[in-house]
């Protein structure tokens, strides 16, 4: 199993805003902690420095896709929050008649199992 970029949408749907703000939030307060008392928040040793410069590239690409999220994907996220909002719920009745011998059905008669539905018209390409 491999990563998917449709798991990851939802999540950024929904909690994307929040997450890279904390993550820009606990960059500075790593930054802080680590130059604290010292000129320009600059740690002594060079595994602070390091850890330091880290820091900053998380708050960096943080703010950056904090940036991305709430900016040109937003549009995007918000139809995937309206998917996500009929994900989890049943769906709605339907009546319909088979093809073969025109007799009425009702959705709720396959109720259990996997329907795949083909809509369709004679008038569509």
């Amino acid at each position: 199993m491999g990563f998917s970029v449709e798991r990851l949408l939802p999540v950024l749907a929904s909690a994307g805003a929040w997450i890279f703000g904390a993550l820009i939030i606990a960059a500075i307060l790593g930054i802080w902690v680590l130059g604290k008392g010292r000129r320009f928040f600059i740690p002594a040793g060079w595994r602070g420095r390091f850890l330091s410069v880290a820091f900053v590239a998380l708050g960096i690409v943080s703010a950056m896709l904090l940036y991305c999220v709430t900016g040109p994907m937003e549009p995007m996220l918000a139809q995937v929050r309206q998917v996500q909002h009929f994900v989890t719920r049943p769906a709605p009745e339907l009546a319909y008649q088979a093809v073969l011998d025109h007799s009425p059905h009702r959705l709720s008669e396959l109720r259990g199992k996997v329907v795949v539905l083909n809509l369709w018209a004679t008038w569509c390409g």
